[in-house]
């Protein structure tokens, strides 16, 4: 069943009560040189609008938004350690490397490629210590066999951390190595938490002379929540056994629900359990003065409520399988869905004019036996 809201007013009258002052620095011609040289100036809240180019690297160190005027010309790679209380969001950049060693970072339609050739370090995302939320990302990408010297390879690595992802595809690239170092995998996960929806995951592919595929998911001592996705171990494409995949997923702790499994079968410790779980798709990027629109699937002939806020946070309930994203301070109740026989939702809510560069963000509870299941948080930074 698909929904259409009209709140238009309660929006209005709350994102404008929530605003801040927020000022706008300009990278590129004419304006400030390079990304750094925006961050040295704006404190939190900020907006930092880059025009197309290609930047060094930058540090951000305050929780403002990064956004590229165009999707897709603005390229640099970076860091983030981001203060308690302070979210980063990036928009629309390519990003060749990030690291977040701290706080929060939301990452809305950025690509994080691989570097062609030779390289000492073959991750392009790495996430320790922090929460990051990405939706419609590309991490790493598949391209020529890439020749790593010392480490391993993942399109995104975390450590201690707790990362969401909807609509996203991460790809490990393929290995050539002399040290028995395999294929990497897609997502690498190490004492951490992953709750995806929609994504697209393939492990690297291993070559000759170290032909060990990667999984899809790698997970240790960690927990996956994954729905509705697509989930593929890399292929050993030569040396003795070829061709043969990896496991697509490789952790002991979670569940899987309605995922497309390439192999269908795994020894242990492969595939964790499959059960209900509530999912999200983002239709398209929040536009100020239009409608957005959301679906979501779940248990058939049920409901799903979803709330909304205007930040997020970081909290752990007992009567939640999954962990809240929304900042209570703000929290909005929106609207209840009825889904179909097929477990499938649609809601659609309109944004006033005027609400560019705020933030909006979303989260479904769906109802039944606790834990109660809590999506994955969506929206972002108001285009």
């Amino acid at each position: 069943m698909k929904a259409q809201s009209s709140l238009t007013t309660v929006l209005a009258c709350l994102l404008t009560g929530i605003a801040t002052a927020q000022t706008t620095h300009v990278v590129g011609p004419g304006a400030l040189a390079n990304i750094g040289a925006a961050m040295a100036v704006a404190t939190a809240g900020d907006v930092v609008l880059v025009h197309p180019g290609n930047y060094p690297s930058f540090n951000a160190t305050r929780g403002v938004t990064i956004r590229a005027v165009t999707n897709g010309t603005v390229v640099a790679s970076g860091t983030a350690n981001i203060p308690a209380g302070e979210t980063l969001h990036l928009v629309d950049l390519v990003l060749n490397r990030f690291f977040v060693s701290s706080g929060a970072c939301s990452i809305d339609r950025c690509r994080f490629p691989f570097p062609a050739g030779s390289a000492t370090w073959g991750i392009v995302l790495q996430v320790t210590n922090a929460r990051v939320h990405l939706q419609q990302c590309e991490v790493g990408n598949a391209g020529e066999p890439y020749l790593v010297f010392l480490t391993g390879l993942a399109g995104l690595f975390a450590t201690n951390s707790t990362v969401s992802a909807v609509d996203c595809t991460f790809r490990s690239p393929d290995a050539v190595t002399w040290q028995g170092v395999p294929g990497g995998p897609a997502i690498d996960l190490v004492d951490s938490t992953f709750h995806g929806s929609k994504i697209v995951a393939t492990g690297g592919d291993g070559r000759l002379p170290s032909p060990l595929p990667g999984p899809a998911v790698r997970a240790v001592n960690s927990t996956v929540w994954i729905s509705d996705s697509t989930l593929t171990g890399g292929m050993a494409v030569s040396g003795p056994g070829s061709p043969q995949r990896a496991c697509p997923v490789v952790a002991t702790s979670g569940r899987l629900a309605r995922c497309t499994l390439v192999p269908a079968t795994c020894a242990p410790p492969g595939v964790p359990t499959t059960g209900p779980l509530l999912g999200v798709h983002r239709v398209a990027p929040l536009q100020s003065g239009s409608s957005f629109q959301l679906d979501f699937q779940s248990v058939p002939n049920d409901y799903v409520g979803v709330f909304a806020s205007f930040a997020l946070n970081h909290y752990a309930f007992p009567e939640l399988e999954q962990l809240v994203a929304l900042d209570l301070a703000t929290l909005l109740p929106l609207s209840v869905l009825a889904t179909n026989g097929s477990g499938f939702a649609s809601g659609s809510w309109a944004l006033p004019p005027g609400t560019a560069n705020l933030n909006l963000w979303l989260q479904a509870v769906a109802p039944g036996a606790l834990p109660l299941k809590v999506s994955p948080v969506v929206g972002g930074v108001v285009r």
